[in-house]
């Protein structure tokens, strides 16, 4: 089986988790043992090319570390289209039915789908049948409840996926809220395929915690990881309870390298900008003062930046 027991997985998000920073991530933070691609959405008015999959994925696109999630919807789901994946290096496929979106969701793709039994059961017996690798299904509790969440897990288990991820939220809570980790005590109890529980994972004790309390195979983090990328080299060493200073001048060390090897990249300037300021506020949070995230969020080039950044390192 393509997932060990105990995995720490990267999330898929969108517009974050492309090529550039996951080749980031796999240089200064190697620990992670699978890190998803951001979501690849499947055309409703064309097919899917074996080409559009190999320029999405990149070219430091590494098939045993990188899984692929696609979003979709039934228009989307056709058969030519999951050969085409199929026909890639990609050795792990996962299925969007979390997303929630309001505009994917008035598509009837991401996490509408899970009110949406037959559409649902038609998109994993395409995807069964046309792609022949390891497949599985991320998934909310459903859309304003849980009332679907059984048959749901029982649809996804009954036509085939190899596993399932639980973010144990509704589309309706979005990110608030508190995840029902109960949700995922439940689904392994119940299911044969590994479960990866997701949702609430922030420190060592918490993915420590989350094991123990769900039973769940492996762990998926997502807005934790984005905070803390060093997170799973921090499991790994069993690190947990260090005094407030160490910990904080880790952490600018961390950011420090971080930045380093983003700046290795040859990038435009101004996508560079982008880049930095759309992961600003996640890796200085509880790090650095709002004044300071507001500092570099107002500058306008890269090099204003990333002086910034340099003064910050000095100080």
């Amino acid at each position: 089986m393509i997932l060990k027991n105990r995995s720490l997985i990267f999330a898929p998000m969108d517009g974050i988790t492309d090529p550039l920073y996951r080749a980031v991530i796999n240089t200064v933070c190697p620990e992670w043992d699978f890190q998803f691609t951001d979501f690849l959405r499947l055309p409703s008015v064309s097919t899917l090319k074996q080409k559009n999959v190999i320029d999405f994925v990149g070219v430091d696109f590494d098939a045993k570390k990188n899984p692929l999630q696609i979003l979709t919807n039934k228009l989307a789901a056709k058969p030519d289209s999951f050969k085409a994946i199929d026909d890639t290096e990609v050795l792990w496929l996962d299925l969007n039915f979390g997303c929630p979106a309001n505009k994917v969701c008035s598509h009837h793709g991401g996490a509408s789908l899970l009110d949406r039994q037959d559409d649902l059961k038609l998109i994993v017996q395409i995807a069964k049948r046309n792609f022949s690798k390891f497949l599985s299904a991320k998934i909310r509790l459903g859309v304003n409840d849980d009332k679907n969440f059984l048959e749901n897990l029982k649809i996804l288990e009954g036509e085939g996926v190899d596993a399932i991820t639980i973010h144990p939220r509704t589309r309706a809570q979005m990110y608030g809220g508190r995840s029902s980790w109960e949700h995922i005590v439940l689904a392994t109890s119940i299911l044969k395929i590994p479960v990866i529980g997701n949702g609430d994972v922030v420190t060592v004790a918490d993915y420590k915690r989350m094991l123990k309390e769900t039973n769940c195979h492996s762990v998926m983090i997502g807005r934790g990881a984005l905070a803390n990328p060093w997170l799973a080299g921090e499991i790994n060493l069993c690190r947990e309870g260090d005094r407030e200073e160490i910990r904080l001048e880790l952490k600018k060390k961390q950011i420090i390298s971080f930045f380093c090897e983003l700046e290795m990249y040859e990038i435009d300037s101004n996508k560079l900008l982008i880049r930095a300021k759309q992961l600003t506020r996640y890796l200085f949070r509880n790090i650095e003062s709002e004044y300071f995230i507001t500092g570099l969020l107002r500058a306008k080039t890269y090099k204003e930046y990333s002086d910034c950044i340099r003064y910050w390192r000095s100080a």
